[in-house]
């Protein structure tokens, strides 16, 4: 005894860390269903007129667009995927900027039950109506916290002006991490799948570190790199659309470059330990 106590004394902080991201996600387990599963479940199956606020640019396929959206809820807002679907040739898709707020009469379902379950990005809804249903929209203005999702657009924008058709959807997908062109090619999906790189149009840490490499070998190893390095980790990280291995390989590479700067020993365990945390938070 007399041995160990002194060993869990130096390894206090990492036990301290260890025990809240243990609370964290025992907590996170019990909270998930009261939180967003059971507001979602109350509107599986139900056609209700909804208060949606729209949470990225809509993306048109053929007569039909799709939202992210998040549902206004008494004492909860939903995540959700909106689809309104034009039928008419005079009926043009409409393109909703982030943060505008909609009214619209739409039948939900619980992304858990769908082939395209989704929940493991935040989405446990989906929504279907068509446009006629929209009531009313009312634009949410500018805002600073859509600046990314701006960015992401203008990205891919540039990318189909640029690139021919076939190749702008893999750079979109590298790039700004939207995927919704590139799933539609089914031909490219399957090449991908059969020479086991699909991975590479994921964006994850693997990309960060490509980007935290290109920052090194452009600004140096100095303080430079820290302070232009970290906004632009984040940045990339809210246009790619901050998905759970984004934000985990940001965590870790801020938390390196934080290390560099105040010329501690990287840890990767405790950047990781610190990315649980956050993601469950």
């Amino acid at each position: 005894m007399s041995t160990v106590m002194p060993k869990l004394r130096r390894y206090r902080v990492q036990i301290i860390a260890a025990a809240i991201c243990l609370a964290a996600c025992v907590a996170w387990k019990f909270g998930y269903d009261a939180i967003f599963m059971t507001p979602a479940i109350q509107l599986d199956g139900v056609k209700t007129v909804l208060a949606v606020r729209t949470l990225n640019y809509s993306q048109l396929y053929d007569r039909a667009s799709i939202t992210p959206v998040s549902v206004i809820l008494p004492g909860a807002d939903v995540r959700a995927d909106l689809y309104l679907y034009y039928d008419t040739e005079q009926n043009e898709p409409v393109v909703y900027a982030p943060g505008t707020t909609l009214s619209v009469a739409a039948k939900g379902k619980l992304a858990s039950n769908d082939e395209l379950d989704r929940t493991y990005s935040g989405v446990f809804l989906y929504l279907y109506a068509d446009s006629d249903g929209v009531e009313y929209a009312e634009p949410g203005g500018f805002s600073a916290v859509y600046i990314p999702r701006y960015i992401s657009l203008k990205m891919r924008s540039i990318a189909d002006s640029i690139f021919p058709p076939d190749a702008a959807p893999f750079l979109k997908a590298l790039l700004s991490g939207d995927r919704f062109d590139w799933n539609a090619d089914s031909l490219a999906k399957s090449a991908f799948s059969i020479a086991g790189i699909s991975h590479i149009v994921a964006v994850s840490g693997m990309h960060l570190g490509y980007l935290t490499a290109l920052l090194g070998l452009v600004l140096g190893k100095g303080k430079l790199r820290v302070f232009v390095g970290i906004p632009v980790i984040l940045l990339f990280a809210l246009i790619s659309g901050a998905t759970a291995s984004i934000i985990r390989a940001s965590v870790m590479s801020v938390a390196f470059l934080i290390a560099t700067l105040i010329s501690r020993d990287y840890k990767p365990w405790r950047s990781l330990l610190l990315s649980l945390l956050i993601l469950n938070v």
